[in-house]
């Protein structure tokens, strides 16, 4: 039976209900329905981390964010209903249920001998076979990672990009929760090795498309469908379990990728997903996280061997955010954000996300040209211009982080974030030749330590086209003493 763990003990709580029935840039739609009471969950008013936001609007964003990054790679006509709730789910101090999934109507095609996900059918047939108001996925998320009754002190992590290893990612979970609803998921009996799924017509019992992947040893190792169910009820546990496709083959290697299955069955973990630690970097589809980075990797290419249409080329291009390491730039002056690709042909557009993380406050230090910038083929670069605004500091620097969080038709890369300061340009400070006179430097009406200071940190700049210099500093002790 399909399921998913982590360190957290992360299941897919998978129910499975059977229904039997004969672009642009997020091409693939998927509605959102937020099933969490008013005070709830999703809709929990109550402020994160004694910021603006509450833990709904957070939890809400990270959702909506992951469930974009999907649609963004999935093609098809026809929305896919997905509910999305909080429930009291318990755990320790040491574990805990993370999330769950489920798909709620799977349809076998006239003809097919394995059932598919009924909104992949819908994409395949162009028309809504899904009951009226039903939805087809649900995920639910359990609230009491948030508290002190699950994972003792650690909370769900609700940051867009990479999160640190072990700990419980809301947008990686999601991702691998949704992955999962679209049809990565096993339909095996681990006590039988009977298939789960019956025809309600012909009374018989039918794999899901993921199981028809799946073969016993390698090269060319056998198919489970071509098992018996006492064979296929032992390989569930004979640590040489493979999946392969067309697609997911291609991109790792020629290969076939290895299977989780233990030689103690794990439920929750054990076949429906990629083997632990057997990929480098670590895949979103291993039963345990244990890598900072959020991506697809090998899940949407297999979830084209069930049918799904990709969008973007067959070889995603990598991406790198260049530059020259930290900026430093006076306000007032402007810098350049370049987005590169690594030369890979495509003809897809490729757009962007960028966001902020630094103390710098768009409209108050900077103006950026956009904040979602696009490589349109040929091309294979392009330029955001930061444009930081004169007169906007004090006499401290402000920082900036300029991260990029979302690719469409394209991989990240390694290097995605550029951080650098906003300066206090000398260029704002105003002598009066009176004030300059008498060696009052920052025109205070006091010659005292503070012209010191300032004298030091701008000797040699120009001020109405005379530096600073050793004339300055005669003047300033002089009159040292004078209008304090």
């Amino acid at each position: 039976m399909n399921a998913c763990a982590s360190p957290f003990r992360l299941i897919l709580a998978a129910v499975v209900a059977i229904g039997l029935t004969a672009g642009n840039a997020f091409a693939l739609e998927i509605e959102i329905a937020y099933a969490d009471p008013s005070g709830y969950g999703f809709n929990d008013n109550t402020p994160y981390n004694g910021g603006p936001q509450t833990y709904g609007e957070v939890r809400r964003e990270a959702f909506e964010y992951a469930i974009e990054y999907w649609e963004s790679r999935l093609d098809g006509t026809i929305p896919i209903r997905l509910r999305a709730e909080f429930a009291n789910l318990g755990g320790d101090a040491t574990g805990a249920v993370l999330a769950g999934a489920s798909g709620r109507f799977w349809v076998r095609l006239t003809g097919d001998n394995k059932f598919l996900p009924i909104h992949l059918v819908n994409q395949i047939v162009e028309s809504d076979l899904t009951p009226a108001g039903e939805w087809e996925i649900r995920i639910r998320f359990n609230a009491d990672v948030d508290g002190d009754v699950a994972l003792g002190s650690m909370t769900w992590n609700y940051e867009l990009d990479s999160d640190p290893a072990g700990v419980p990612s809301f947008v990686r979970t999601t991702l691998h929760e949704l992955t999962h609803g679209l049809g990565f998921a096993d339909m095996i009996n681990e006590n039988t090795g009977q298939w789960l799924i019956q025809d309600q017509n012909d009374g018989q019992f039918y794999p899901s498309v993921y199981d028809t992947l799946l073969r016993l040893g390698d090269s060319p190792g056998t198919p489970l469908t071509s098992l018996s169910n006492s064979q296929r009820r032992d390989s569930v546990t004979s640590q040489n379990l493979f999946i392969g496709g067309t697609n997911l083959e291609a991109a790792f290697g020629g290969d076939r990728a290895p299977v989780y299955a233990p030689e103690s069955y794990a439920p929750g973990s054990s076949v429906s997903h990629y083997d632990q630690g057997a990929f480098s970097p670590p895949e979103l589809m291993e039963p345990a996280q244990t890598d900072a980075e959020i991506r697809l990797g090998l899940a949407d290419k297999t979830l084209a061997d069930f049918g799904w249409e990709l969008l973007g080329p067959d070889v995603l291009p990598a991406l790198t955010f260049d530059s020259a390491g930290p900026v430093s730039v006076d306000e007032g002056h402007s810098f350049d954000l370049v987005l590169e690709l690594d030369g890979s042909a495509t003809d897809q557009t490729v757009t962007f996300q960028i966001r902020q993380l630094g103390d710098a406050e768009e409209g108050v230090h900077y103006t950026l040209g956009t904040a979602s910038p696009s490589i349109t083929p040929p091309d294979t670069s392009t330029t955001v211009t930061v444009n930081t605004i004169a007169g906007s500091l004090d006499d401290s620097p402000v920082s900036f982080e300029f991260q990029l969080i979302r690719v469409v038709n394209a991989e990240f890369g390694s290097t995605r974030t550029v951080s650098g300061t906003i300066e206090p340009s000398a260029e704002e400070y105003d002598i009066p030749p009176a004030a300059r006179a008498i060696g009052d430097l920052n025109n205070d009406g006091c010659v005292d330590f503070q012209d010191f200071a300032f004298l030091l940190e701008n000797w040699g700049t120009e001020f109405d086209g005379n530096p600073i210099a050793f004339a300055d500093f005669v003047a300033l002790l002089e009159n040292w003493g004078t209008g304090c």
